[in-house]
C-alpha cells in the first residue's frame, strides 16, 4: 500500500506541473492528504483513497474599443425654381429650362419620374435627378452609428424665406420607399410623410417623404465579429437619402404681401457662377455612436 501511494503522488505532481506551467512557473509545496477543493496552487497532496479536486480558473476580458468614422457624399445641391417664360403661340406659360438635371421636377409633378416637358413643371422646383439631390452615408468604422435627418429653411443673407402658411418654401427628406423594411435601411420618421415617385439616377422609385419639420432616423450598421474578421458587408453599412423641395418662394405675409410678390430669393439666371446661387437652407445630420446599445454580432 504505502507503494501504490508514492508511486500515485508521483504522477499527480507531474500532472500538476503540467497544467500550472501553463499558467505561470510554479514551484510545488509539499502537504499530505489535502483536498485539491480547497488548495491554493503550487500545492501537492497525497491520497490513500479517492478525491474529486477542483482546480479554478480565471479569467477578465479586455474593453470594447470602437472607433467611429464615416464617408458623407452629396450631389451639388442646387435646384431653379422655374416660373416659366411665356409662349405667344399656345398662349401659355412653359417650362424656362429644361435641359439636363433641370428638366427634373420635385417629386409628383411627373407621376412615372422622368423629365418634365416644356409645358409641364412651371412654378415647380426642377433639379430632381437623383444625382443633383443624392446623399450617400457610409460607415467606415467598427461600431453601429445612429443617423437622423432634418432640414432647415431660411436664406443665406437672414432675409426671410417662407416656410409656413400657404405656399410655404419646405425641404423634405426623402427614401426610397424599399428602404423602408428591416431587413435594409430600416428608416424610421418622426411624423407623417407622403409619398410619390421621384427619379433616382437610373430608374424610377417610389418614395416616402417627411412632412414638414420630420426628423428621418436609421441606424449604419457595422457588422464585426469578435475575432476582428469582417463579415458580409451588412445591408446598412451604407445608407441614402434624397432631397426633394415643394413650395412657392414668395411673401405670404406682412405688409404689402401677395401671392405675385417674389420673395428675397434672388432671381439672377442660374449659370456655372456661384454669384447666381443663394443658400436656401441645410439637410442637418445628426450622428448618434451606438456601443452596445446597438450590439455587434
Amino acid at each position: 500500500m504505502k507503494k501504490f501511494v508514492k508511486e500515485t503522488s508521483k504522477k499527480l505532481a507531474t500532472g500538476a506541473l503540467a497544467v500550472l506551467a501553463t499558467l505561470g512557473s510554479a514551484s510545488l509545496g509539499v502537504s499530505a492528504d489535502t483536498d485539491p477543493a480547497t488548495m491554493p496552487n503550487n500545492t501537492d497532496f497525497e491520497i490513500t483513497d479517492t478525491y474529486n479536486g477542483n482546480i479554478p480558473v480565471y479569467g477578465f476580458q479586455t474593453s470594447k474599443v470602437y472607433t467611429y468614422s464615416l464617408k458623407v457624399s452629396w450631389g451639388n445641391m442646387k435646384f431653379v425654381f422655374d416660373r416659366g417664360v411665356y409662349d405667344p403661340q399656345n398662349d401659355r406659360l412653359t417650362k424656362k429650362i429644361t435641359n439636363d438635371e433641370w428638366a427634373y421636377c420635385e417629386a409628383g409633378v411627373v407621376t412615372d419620374g422622368s423629365a418634365a416637358t416644356a409645358g409641364v413643371g412651371v412654378g415647380k422646383w426642377c433639379g430632381f435627378n437623383g444625382i443633383n439631390n443624392h446623399v450617400n452615408v457610409e460607415n467606415r468604422g467598427n461600431g453601429n452609428i445612429g443617423l437622423s435627418v432634418a432640414c432647415t429653411e431660411g436664406l443665406s443673407n437672414d432675409q426671410t424665406l417662407p416656410v409656413s402658411g400657404q405656399g410655404a418654401v419646405d425641404m423634405q427628406v426623402a427614401v426610397k420607399t424599399a428602404d423602408m423594411s428591416a431587413s435594409t435601411d430600416a428608416w424610421t420618421f418622426s411624423g407623417t410623410t407622403t409619398t410619390a415617385n421621384m427619379q433616382d439616377g437610373t430608374s424610377v422609385s417610389a418614395m416616402t417623404m417627411a412632412s414638414t419639420g420630420t426628423t428621418a432616423t436609421t441606424t449604419i450598421q457595422k457588422a464585426i465579429n469578435l475575432n476582428g474578421v469582417p463579415q458580409t458587408e451588412d445591408a446598412r453599412n451604407q445608407v441614402e437619402f434624397y432631397l426633394n423641395i415643394t413650395g412657392v418662394p414668395q411673401q405670404t405675409s406682412g405688409a404689402g404681401s401677395s401671392a405675385s410678390e417674389l420673395d428675397t430669393l434672388s432671381v439672377s439666371e442660374a449659370s456655372a457662377s456661384e454669384n447666381y446661387w443663394e443658400k436656401i437652407g441645410d439637410i442637418n445630420l445628426t450622428f448618434t455612436p451606438c456601443g452596445d446599445s446597438e450590439a455587434n454580432s
